[in-house]
């Protein structure tokens, strides 16, 4: 095996990883949006969650994941673009 080989596949491990904390993450601050819709910081960090899913996902090979990052990113950018989040003070 290819020494590149084994650094992107110890990458990709540590990717695994960090997914599980980083989903969980995303599940809870997605649980505490009802009721806090206008909290923009919460709607940034879950914006930059699944950012990074959708970044991450296809650099190790998870097309999957990259769809629903993007399509998580599309949801909160619509959201303050229609007015649907009012932007913080």
């Amino acid at each position: 095996m290819h020494e590149w080989q084994k650094k992107f596949d110890n990458l990709r491990s540590q990717f695994l990883e960090r997914s599980q904390e980083r989903l969980e993450a995303l599940r809870v601050l997605i649980e505490h949006l009802p009721g806090r819709e206008n909290d923009m910081n919460l709607l940034k960090e879950v914006r930059q969650l699944f950012h990074w899913c959708a970044g991450s996902g296809g650099v190790y090979g998870f097309e999957e994941v990259t769809k629903c990052g993007l399509s998580g990113e599309e949801i909160c950018d619509r959201s303050i673009s229609e007015g649907l989040i009012a932007p913080a003070d």
